[in-house]
């Protein structure tokens, strides 16, 4: 089981994060969502494309458990 620790807060890189969904990197400069939490393995913290958020939003979260890292296209822009 997960849980999130609090809201996806909207950052600006300062560094090269590559996103959870997309497997692409989150330029430094560009704006991406950050998502923390915990699960039975420790705690995690998913980066993300505005559009791949928007995106995963739509997605059920069972599905998780057959979802792999970087395997979503990325959206427009």
């Amino acid at each position: 089981m997960n849980w999130v620790f609090g809201p996806d807060r909207c950052h600006v890189a300062a560094k090269d994060y590559v996103c959870f969904f997309c497997g692409e990197a989150c330029e430094k400069g560009e704006a991406y969502w950050r998502r923390t939490g915990a699960d039975g393995d420790g705690i995690w913290t998913m980066n993300m494309h505005p559009e791949c958020r928007g995106a995963e939003a739509v997605r059920r979260w069972d599905d998780y458990d057959t979802f792999t890292p970087g395997s979503m296209k990325r959206g427009p822009r």
